[in-house]
C-alpha cells in the first residue's frame, strides 16, 4: 500500500509548489514530475499510479503510450471498493511477475499481447 500512498504523496507535493509559484495547474507537468520524484522512492514504477492520482476516474496505462482515460460515467459503473486489511509487497509482486516471465517469456509475452487485444490499446 505504501507505494500507492508514495504515487498521492509525489502528485500532492507537486501540484503544491507548481500551484503556489503558478496559481494554475498543468496536470501533464504535475504527472511527469511526480513520476519522476516516486522514482527516487521506487525506480521500477510504471507510472500507472501517479498518472491515476493526477487525472482520477478510470483508466488504462501502459509504459509505451501512457495514460488513457476511459470516459465512463463513474457512477453508472457498479464496484466496490473494500480495504480487506490485508497489506501486499508491490516490489514481491513484481518479481513473481518478473520469474512468471523468465520461465515462459512466450506465454507471457502472448499473454500480454492479449491483454492489450481485449482492451484495444
Amino acid at each position: 500500500w505504501w507505494l500507492v500512498s508514495a504515487s498521492a504523496f509525489c502528485v500532492s507535493l507537486i501540484v503544491a509548489f507548481y500551484y503556489s509559484l503558478n496559481k494554475k495547474i498543468d496536470k501533464k507537468f504535475v504527472c511527469e514530475k511526480s513520476i519522476e520524484l516516486e522514482r527516487i522512492i521506487n525506480q521500477t514504477t510504471s507510472g500507472a499510479d501517479c498518472s491515476l492520482c493526477t487525472f482520477g476516474g478510470i483508466g488504462i496505462y501502459n509504459k509505451l503510450s501512457g495514460f488513457k482515460k476511459l470516459e465512463h460515467n463513474i457512477h453508472d459503473l457498479p464496484f466496490l471498493i473494500i480495504d480487506t486489511g490485508i497489506s501486499h509487497d508491490t516490489f514481491e509482486m513484481v518479481n513473481q511477475v518478473k520469474k512468471i516471465k523468465e520461465i515462459d517469456t512466450e506465454q507471457f509475452n502472448y499473454l500480454g499481447k492479449e491483454y492489450e487485444r481485449i482492451f484495444n490499446f
